[in-house]
């Protein structure tokens, strides 16, 4: 189990929002550790709420990478999902005394990892993972495509699937502030021109809490 530190205001568990913005922010952070010696990878993740009792990530490496090498049976993963985030002035507060912060979403999930080497498992990740980032596409890239290539390609990663134990979710979106502080945030950060920003004040909006 991770250790992340989640102040109780800030606690998310609405597992359909965690499993939203993992689908969105899905290229994430995977953290294993062998002998006290972290091994981290960022990596694109395909993830299945419904695959498994609590949820499956599933992803690849590729076979140059030393981390899959030290991964043992049963070994712990924890993989970060990071989601929009913005600095947050104190000039935006009645009370401006106050000092700056960050607001951000993230997800930890941990869970043990199963390497998968069986060529047509790897083929489904990458088709899997190729298709989500293709769909909406006007000419999409199908696989297929590289076929005549294919075996060599699948021969150069190794797929795996996590799954899923626990996940943590951090909603830190001002909760702890006023109900009036919220919304003066919220105004600041919908005015950006960055859309990663806008996506921190949308998701204010959403989570505001009228309990200060």
């Amino acid at each position: 189990m991770s250790t992340l530190y989640i102040p109780k205001q800030f606690a998310e568990h609405d597992r359909a929002k965690l499993f939203d913005l993992m689908q969105a922010h899905n290229f994430a952070t995977l953290i294993t550790a062998v002998d006290n010696t972290p091994h981290i990878t960022h990596l694109p993740f395909i993830v299945e709420p419904g695959q498994g009792p609590n949820g499956t990530l599933f992803g690849h490496f590729a076979r140059g990478n030393p981390h899959w090498k030290s991964l043992r049976p049963g070994n712990p993963a924890t993989v970060i999902f990071q989601g929009p985030h913005s600095y947050i002035s104190p000039r935006w507060y009645r009370d401006r005394s106050n000092v700056p912060t960050w607001n951000y979403v993230t997800v930890h999930v941990t869970g043990p990892i199963e390497l998968m080497q069986d060529k047509p498992e790897v083929l489904d990740i990458v088709s899997r993972l190729t298709g989500y980032h293709e769909q909406g596409a006007q000419n999409p890239w199908p696989v297929t495509d590289a076929e005549k290539n294919l075996d060599k390609l699948l021969s150069a990663i190794v797929g795996f699937r996590l799954p899923i134990h626990a996940m943590e979710g951090k909603f830190k979106l001002s909760q702890n502030r006023s109900v009036a502080d919220q919304m003066a945030v919220i105004d600041e950060l919908a005015q950006s021109s960055d859309p990663s920003i806008k996506d921190v004040a949308h998701l204010m909006r959403c989570n505001l809490n009228p309990k200060n």
